[in-house]
């Protein structure tokens, strides 16, 4: 997946992470924190901004939203320092964290605000800012009455297919409430969304863990 800014939260009393390791050393905390072999669980969840646009003839649709990534990596764990001392933040080249991938995006995504930082107790959370234009198979049979499911699909990169597992996570994936007030396309009302997880075929390396977000809209005029 491509990171853009990465923002560093400076807070007083809160630790800063290590310095980056020199040139020609191997960082062993880039490697993926496996627990007896098994691959990390990482769970994903969608806070959607806004449906920016949407276009049924072509098939497409372009979503902002938050992207959030969290995992355990007990390397990481630490012991506060004090009551400021929450958590700690990293750049993505000093951690492991995991690489995903828009399966449906059609175009370039844009990625703004981005933060990875970790708790005392190994729990990394990653967030980023994220438009994308995607595609999606479109129910055209009652037009111009429509509801359409908008699927955002995500992969793990294929290079980490074995170490990573994706848990799709419907508690804390949601629609913006300020989305039906600042909506770029008003006439369109969100109806809800749905996140699942599943296992998918992908070319001669076998299943490849996937995790589905399904936005329901409908035209305001016939929903």
């Amino acid at each position: 997946m491509t990171t853009g800014l990465l923002l560093i939260c400076c807070i007083p009393g809160v630790a800063h992470a290590e310095a980056p390791v020199p040139v020609g050393e191997q960082n062993e905390m880039l490697r993926p924190p496996l627990q007896e072999g098994k691959p990390v669980a990482v769970s994903i969840a969608l806070h959607v901004i806004n449906l920016a646009d949407i276009d049924e003839v072509s098939e497409r649709f372009n979503l902002m939203f938050y992207l959030m990534a969290q995992w355990q990596d007990p390397r990481l764990a630490f012991i506060p320092r004090g009551p400021a001392d929450r958590f700690h933040v990293y750049m993505p080249n000093q951690i492991w964290h995991p690489r995903l991938e828009f399966i449906n995006e059609l175009g370039a995504q844009s990625t703004g605000d981005a933060s990875l930082r970790v708790s005392s107790n190994g729990a990394v959370l990653y967030v980023e800012r994220t438009g994308v234009e995607l595609s999606t198979n479109f129910r055209l049979r009652r037009f111009p009455f429509d509801r359409q499911a908008l699927q955002v699909i995500i992969h793990s990169f294929v290079g980490q297919a074995l170490a990573v597992i994706l848990r799709a996570d419907q508690e804390h994936t949601w629609i913006s409430g300020e989305e039906s007030e600042y909506s770029s396309l008003a006439q369109w009302q969100v109806m809800g969304i749905r996140a699942s997880d599943s296992q998918a075929s992908f070319s001669k390396f076998g299943p490849i863990s996937e995790a589905r977000f399904a936005s329901s809209w409908g035209l305001g005029f016939g929903a």
